[in-house]
């Protein structure tokens, strides 16, 4: 064997060290992620199953009917908010919300709380629906963690990509045989059944697994790479308000007669060609500078939609914000975006939610081909380790445990009662 042969095969040998440690070391958090975060890509349909006291809105009603019966809804219970907002039907949620943040109390400095309702169109009132998490759950706790404060978790979920995106690229260099093990699966093999089920599920949706790993590090750069702002910025918030902030729209302090959030609508409609709405709200209601704005629904291929800004008062357009602020921001948003996947229509949603199931079977069958190899290596000795007994128990819990708790997540959220 030659000097290159025989250094090929120690380069080989070394990432196949490194990527068997990069994959355990974080392996039943990366396993949490990566389930969590491929039911979120359902998220908004979770929540309607949820909360099936919610209704659907009648397709009779146009959207500016709509946005003006939210606001009379509003003009009711929000009086003295400093902002309304009314939530659209849409494909994927066919709902009819209205928002408002509570004003701040200026001697206790309390208040600021945003409210959100769900209405019945038949009857103008508030739907009582169940107090669920739903989808938004299960989305918030793939990066967020649920249980820490957020900038650990940034950390630790961010750590996870890292040690992921590692274990894809010494699996890519590993594989000599990558195309062929693609094709290639023997049942009942035990240990080699578990590694052919390894290499479909990484190989097939390889494109994936790396583009969500790497966006998901871009969608946190902020808390692990603060050193690339803190270089040209004094603080965070100097960059976000010279990078990715609206107009701004100070209130003036003085009470005027504005247009209804329907005449709102339909000036938005009229500039726009009768595009469909997402959402229509009000900063400042009631006030000399009130700024309506108003969002499309969906997206501009894969970028923002722009958003309509309208003084309240007069009518006026006062601006039309556009998501392109130069070639790092936008390199930015398509990363965020291609991570969340909201841009996508229904079948692109579902092969989102295949290639991350297939991710997370990745990392399932990884772990087992982990303790799979060292008990049949160590078989052969007569004895198991502790550290192999370890991984084992973990690997149930995790593996298992965590597809019992989604489970009882959803059955218990149709056995509890209503108005727990």
């Amino acid at each position: 064997m030659s000097s290159a042969e025989l250094g090929t095969g120690h380069f080989r040998q070394s990432m196949n060290w490194l990527h068997t440690w990069a994959g355990l070391v974080l392996g039943w958090l990366l396993y949490f992620m990566f389930l969590t975060g491929t039911l979120g890509y359902f998220d908004e349909e979770i929540d309607r199953w949820m909360k099936p006291e919610i209704v659907a809105v009648a397709p009779t009603l146009s959207h500016v009917e709509l946005v003006a019966f939210g606001e009379t809804y509003l003009k009711t219970h929000a009086e003295g908010a400093s902002e309304w907002w009314v939530g659209l039907p849409t494909s994927r949620d066919t709902s009819l919300s209205v928002s408002w943040k509570t004003a701040i109390d200026p001697d206790t400095q309390e208040g600021g709380a945003w409210v959100t309702e769900y209405l019945d169109t038949a009857t103008g009132e508030a739907l009582d629906a169940r107090d669920t998490g739903g989808g938004q759950t299960l989305y918030r706790m793939h990066y967020a963690l649920h249980y820490m404060p957020a900038v650990i978790a940034y950390v630790i979920t961010s750590l996870a990509a890292f040690f992921m995106l590692m274990a894809l690229i010494t699996g890519i260099v590993i594989h000599r045989r990558i195309f062929t093990d693609l094709f290639t699966f023997r049942p009942g093999k035990r240990q080699r059944s578990w590694l052919d089920m390894h290499n479909i599920m990484s190989v097939l949706p390889l494109p994936f697994h790396l583009m969500i790993t790497y966006s998901g590090l871009v969608f946190l750069m902020f808390t692990t790479m603060p050193g690339v702002v803190q270089s040209q910025y004094a603080d965070n918030s100097e960059f976000f308000a010279a990078v990715f902030s609206e107009p701004s729209h100070e209130a003036a302090g003085q009470s005027a007669t504005g247009l209804g959030m329907g005449e709102l609508a339909a000036i938005a409609g009229q500039h726009w060609d009768d595009v469909v709405f997402a959402h229509v709200g009000i900063k400042h209601p009631g006030d000399q500078n009130a700024v309506a704005e108003v969002y499309k629904a969906g997206f501009d291929d894969i970028l923002d939609a722009p958003i309509l800004h309208i003084n309240a008062v007069s009518g006026e357009i006062l601006d039309e914000s556009k998501t392109d602020r130069g070639p790092a921001a936008g390199v930015y948003e398509v990363l965020v975006h291609l991570h969340e996947g909201l841009f996508a229509n229904t079948g692109l949603r579902w092969l989102y939610f295949l290639s991350g199931m297939l991710g997370t079977g990745m990392i399932a069958t990884g772990m087992i081909l982990w303790t799979s190899k060292r008990r049949q290596r160590l078989g052969k000795r007569g004895i198991a380790g502790r550290g192999l007994v370890f991984v084992e128990k973990l690997n149930a819990g995790a593996i298992a445990g965590l597809l019992v708790a989604v489970a009882v997540y959803f059955w218990a959220n149709r056995l509890l009662p209503l108005d727990m």
